[in-house]
């Protein structure tokens, strides 16, 4: 799975329980039951197993309630250890979390295909020895591009994966499949940054929207 983010966490979740003589206890499953009333939600979860959480999670809403249940362990290696919230404002109503991914994942492959184009020109610019592509490729780097690792190696940061040609367009869809918006939004702006002047260097460029004095630039 890829994962950008400017910190990484691996700690699991603590479950809502106390402490058990066999050591600590941790979520290993959740599950949201969807009823009525809380009884009818109850009866749905503890019949599947789960601990019934007692809260409606649609609470004020107009609408059938939420409720949630979950499941526990003592074994570290089976505890959660990440969750990703999805924003459904596009009228998504799947239950699915493979099939929300596929289906929003359809929406985001020609944004995914735009960004394409943006990595491809940003990469020439980088080519080229573009100071502001230079500029753009080390803060890109402060993002780290890692599948189960936290190193800090050069080849784990975005930008040298965007040079290396190593972020593909099915890549770049989960990214935005899992990415916080305002995340996503600060990698175009780098990269769009690294753009602005592709041939020559600043002080070139300037000299052709001149004339300028010595004393001015």
């Amino acid at each position: 799975m890829l994962v950008i983010s400017t910190m990484l966490a691996a700690l699991p979740l603590t479950a809502l329980a106390e402490e058990t003589k066999d050591g600590e206890v941790y979520i290993k499953s959740i599950q949201l039951a969807r009823a009525e009333t809380r009884e009818a939600a109850k009866k749905l979860l503890e019949a599947e197993g789960y601990i019934f959480l007692d809260g409606n999670l649609n609470e004020g809403t107009g609408e059938d309630g939420i409720w949630m249940g979950y499941k526990t362990t003592t074994n570290p290696e089976e505890a959660i250890y990440d969750l990703k919230v999805m924003n459904m404002n596009g009228g998504f109503t799947l239950t699915s979390m493979k099939e929300a991914l596929e289906a929003q994942g359809a929406v985001f492959a020609e944004m995914a295909n735009d960004l394409d184009y943006l990595i491809d020109e940003f990469i020439e610019a980088y080519d080229e020895d573009s100071v502001p592509a230079q500029k753009a490729y080390k803060a890109l780097n402060f993002f780290r591009v890692v599948d189960g690792e936290t190193e800090l190696e050069e080849k784990n940061g975005l930008g040298y994966q965007i040079v290396s040609g190593n972020m593909t367009t099915d890549k770049l869809i989960e990214m935005l499949l899992l990415c916080d918006s305002q995340l996503v939004d600060s990698v175009i702006k780098i990269l769009t940054s690294g753009i602005q002047i592709r041939n020559g260097n600043w002080m070139e460029k300037m000299s052709e929207m001149g004339p300028y004095d010595a004393d001015e630039i």
